[in-house]
């Protein structure tokens, strides 16, 4: 069969706004900025001195590329600090954010940047551009970076200089607010007074009113002794009366949330006894 000289040839183009992408890809134009929406950028952080970059660029009039940038300034206390920006019309073709300055380490920094209408107390977002933790040497960007969650990224390592209480009184320790805590590992000095009398050594979690776990020593300190503590998932029990040293294990993946204590004591503690050298070693999650 001869083929007709009125058969047109011609190439479909997927639908931009609809094509299949790779998974947390987007397009960028699917944002157009008239004016009625903003850009709002919220931070969680814990980490000194940073200060937030937002820049990138929108397609305004044919051929015309229009550049926007704003700093944004997050608290240090890991609760939510907010900067609206407002936008040049056009569509959106990329953004990035990055630490501008400080040196934010994994889990310590965490920011969303996403669309709203309304730049007063009464607003209504639309979409999320950005959400995920920053550090000082890596960013999110718009598209390409996927959407994260603050409890499935990297969590900060921190180590703690405790409180030293007072003399005849336990070590106590509370996670702060907008955390979750994974305690790796807790050390301490316990100084006995000379009051006879054998003490049991114990540590002790609570999430805020209920147990999570009491680990007790095997062996009891004397009077008029010096001991080391310390305390980790997985370690032997261990006591050297000569050397004042003394280890025991916690339960592995001990997760405490907002407001859990850590308290250490012994049992039969006296007035001069003294508790000192507080220090451990958490994982730290931002819990927002």
């Amino acid at each position: 069969m001869a083929q007709s000289d009125d058969v047109v040839e011609r190439i479909l183009d997927p639908n931009p706004a609809t094509a299949q992408r790779p998974f947390g890809e987007h397009y960028p134009w699917i944002y157009t900025f008239t004016g009625e929406d903003v850009v709002e950028v919220t931070s969680w952080n814990s980490a000194a001195s940073v200060r937030l970059r937002i820049a990138g660029r929108v397609h305004g009039a044919p051929g015309k590329i229009v550049p926007f940038s704003a700093t944004h300034t997050p608290a240090t206390d890991r609760t939510a600090t907010t900067t609206v920006i407002t936008m040049p019309a056009g569509e959106l073709l990329n953004a990035i954010v990055y630490a501008e300055t400080g040196s934010p380490q994994a889990g310590q920094t965490f920011v969303r940047v996403s669309v709203r209408r309304g730049q007063g107390g009464a607003f209504e977002r639309l979409g999320i551009l950005i959400q995920g933790q920053v550090t000082a040497n890596t960013a999110r960007s718009f598209p390409g970076s996927v959407i994260q969650s603050p409890l499935e990224v990297e969590p900060y390592l921190r180590t703690i200089q405790g409180t030293t209480p007072a003399a005849g009184s336990f070590v106590s320790e509370t996670v702060p607010t907008g955390v979750r805590w994974e305690l790796l590992t807790f050390n301490y000095t316990h100084a006995t007074g000379n009051l006879a009398a054998n003490r049991t050594p114990f540590m002790q979690a609570t999430s805020p009113s209920l147990t999570i776990f009491i680990s007790t020593h095997p062996n009891t300190i004397p009077a008029f002794a010096i001991y080391n503590f310390t305390w980790a998932p997985n370690l032997p029990s261990q006591h050297d009366t000569n050397e004042g040293l003394s280890r025991s294990p916690i339960p592995q993946r001990v997760v405490l949330p907002s407001a859990s204590t850590i308290f250490a004591s012994a049992r039969g503690i006296l007035s001069s006894d003294q508790f000192s050298n507080v220090s451990y070693t958490v994982r730290e999650w931002l819990d927002i």
